[in-house]
């Protein structure tokens, strides 16, 4: 039988981190992401680190290889705050995809896809 295992840690590339940190700071009323070094600043969360390293050039092409989840009390309050500081939508909020749930997706200011997810009140 494996060993419990659970996520520790999400770090994103980033050519502009402290812009990068400050999107998902005010998007998710995280405070301020504390610096470790020149090159890397983030907030420890509850149960995960969320943390921005600093790279020369952004990746190329249109999508990112993964999706960050966070589970939000109003998905659409979220998803319309997200697109005010910046995001890019990919998926609106759906209540068909996932039932139970409300999901919806949007790109950060760097391209890294950002799910949504909250229970669907109805």
């Amino acid at each position: 039988m494996p060993a419990a295992i659970r996520i520790d840690a999400i770090l994103l590339d980033s050519t502009r981190p402290e812009e990068l940190a400050s999107f998902y700071g005010r998007a998710f009323d995280l405070g301020e992401p504390r610096p470790h070094g020149p090159d890397h600043l983030g907030f420890a969360l509850e149960n995960t680190y969320l943390g921005f390293d600093r790279v020369a050039s952004p990746r190329s092409g249109d999508s990112s290889p993964a999706t960050v989840w966070f589970k939000v009390d109003s998905v659409e309050g979220s998803f319309r705050c997200l697109l005010d500081l910046g995001a890019t939508a990919v998926h609106p909020p759906d209540r068909d995809e996932s039932p139970g749930e409300i999901i919806a997706v949007v790109r950060d200011p760097e391209g890294n896809r950002l799910g949504l997810i909250s229970p669907d009140p109805r």
